[in-house]
């Protein structure tokens, strides 16, 4: 009868660590960028494999949507006053007025294999908005 040794479990973790793929952790920001009546700001636009972890929206004005494309779907394509309304429902989103009176938009947690596109849209066809700051933390391999 033959005995098999079976290697430490610390060495099978540093094998498989050397086969994943490795992400990293990165933010995009911008403030006070200008959307003009009717446009859209394409702020996010990735390829490879990832989550957005968080993006976040504070704005003077309540009239803009984000649309979100993951792997060249649509899933998520929301103004604000139609994500303020779901706020209580998905834990992954909120929008609310602060007391200060801008308003946030924040959603979180969205995995993708292949792209993903953040876009706001200025839904005034008359007047720009004015966004005071974007951000995301993503992850991306």
């Amino acid at each position: 009868m033959s005995v098999i040794e079976i290697p430490e479990p610390t060495y099978l973790i540093q094998l498989l660590k050397g086969i994943q793929v490795t992400r990293s952790t990165k933010t995009s920001e911008v403030s006070s960028v200008s959307v003009s009546a009717g446009s859209t700001y394409s702020f996010l636009n990735l390829s490879g494999t990832g989550i957005v972890q968080e993006f976040l929206i504070v704005a003077s004005q309540n009239t803009f949507r984000v649309d979100v494309v993951v792997d060249n779907v649509t899933i998520w394509s929301k103004s604000y006053s139609d994500a303020s309304n779901l706020t209580d429902v998905i834990p992954t989103m909120s929008a609310f007025q602060r007391e200060d009176g801008k308003y946030i938009y924040y959603l979180s947690m969205i995995p993708f294999k292949s792209s993903v596109q953040i876009n706001i849209v200025n839904l005034d066809t008359v007047n720009p908005i004015t966004l005071d700051y974007v951000y995301c933390k993503y992850e991306v391999a």
